[in-house]
């Protein structure tokens, strides 16, 4: 009787975990920000946790009920702290900051995969992940002050930047994009408190910023994204700011600043730009992202703290595709959220 008693108290917290038919009902309802009546202009529509995610192979309670008791689950791949996101027409790729990995999740297959674990190419603290025009995966592996470089099937092709403060040299870089426009790689080597731009090969071409509070400074930039007219985008987490600056480096705005309304920051953390130039930055703290106009005028926000879809605990990474589909990485609840921006008919 024991036992039985055991069994089905383990059942009724697999039920708390997995899900119950209350929560599989919320996540078919259509979410969207914000909520009617006004008009929409986010809507969530899915998340990314594991392979099961995308291999329509889900399995039914009392799966998961022996899959809890075993063990036996090690082939349904999964996250264990998303930090960064970035996507193609067919995958989507997830640095996992504590499982040394980025994985690899393509929709067109079904399949998940894990890219950063052969010995050249193992990643020991994967953060900022981009892809370039080519189809390579550029990944700021943290710990080891380098940006490495693999093919999207997750071949490992090179290696750049050193530790140390000199040009071209990194410190805990924290994030990377690709500049589309000018064919470039721009880094946030957060701890030499700089943006540095690279070509593609890995050559030094650039610096942006220094290390101080002043207008084009920096004290520890996490995210940095490029819009489509070419503005770079950078946060700071410590200063509490988003900074814009021109394609060359010259500083030409700034917005945000401590506090804990809308329009405050708390920690800010990754930044991306939609078609429409507006800036996206998620506040770790907060657990929402707040979206400003080119001009850092507040837009909207949307999320709260929270487990249920369109909620976060702790967000970080933030990429817009060219479809403007919005994907979070959602750190504390071990998922990819992916949103639809609602672009809004422009008046004539």
């Amino acid at each position: 009787m024991r036992s039985i008693v055991l069994s089905l108290a383990v059942m009724g917290g697999l039920f708390a975990v997995y899900g119950t038919p209350a929560a599989a009902a919320a996540e078919a309802k259509e979410i969207v920000f914000p909520a009617p009546p006004d008009v929409p202009r986010i809507k969530y529509l899915r998340s990314l946790a594991r392979e099961s995610d995308i291999s329509g192979r889900k399995s039914g309670m009392w799966g998961k009920f022996l899959n809890a008791i075993t063990g036996k689950e090690a082939s349904n791949i999964f996250m264990t702290r998303p930090y960064d996101v970035c996507a193609d027409t067919g995958s989507v790729y997830v640095s996992d900051s504590e499982g040394g990995a980025v994985v690899a999740f393509n929709l067109q297959s079904g399949k998940a995969y894990k890219i950063g674990g052969t010995l050249e190419g193992r990643l020991v603290s994967p953060m900022g992940v981009a892809l370039d025009s080519s189809g390579r995966l550029f990944v700021a592996d943290s710990a080891g002050d380098t940006i490495k470089v693999f093919s999207v099937n997750g071949d490992f092709l090179f290696r750049f930047g050193l530790s140390g403060s000199g040009p071209g040299q990194l410190k805990k870089p924290l994030d990377v994009t690709y500049d589309r426009g000018r064919d470039r790689i721009l880094v946030a080597d957060s701890g030499n408190a700089r943006i540095q731009i690279f070509d593609t090969a890995g050559k030094f071409i650039a610096q942006i910023g220094s290390r101080g509070t002043a207008d084009g400074q920096f004290s520890i930039p996490v995210g940095v994204a490029v819009a489509p007219d070419g503005r770079v985008i950078v946060s700071d987490t410590m200063l509490c700011r988003v900074q814009e600056f021109s394609p060359d480096g010259k500083f030409l705005l700034k917005f945000g600043e401590q506090g804990d309304s809308l329009g405050y920051f708390a920690r800010p953390k990754g930044v991306a730009t939609d078609s429409d130039g507006n800036i996206y930055v998620a506040d770790a703290l907060f657990s929402a992202i707040q979206i400003f106009d080119p001009k850092g005028e507040l837009l909207m926000h949307f999320g709260a703290e929270g487990g249920e879809p369109g909620a976060f605990q702790l967000p970080i990474g933030v990429y817009v595709d060219d479809q403007d589909k919005v994907y979070i990485a959602d750190s504390f609840n071990q998922r990819v959220q992916v949103f639809q921006y609602l672009k809004q008919p422009k008046a004539p």
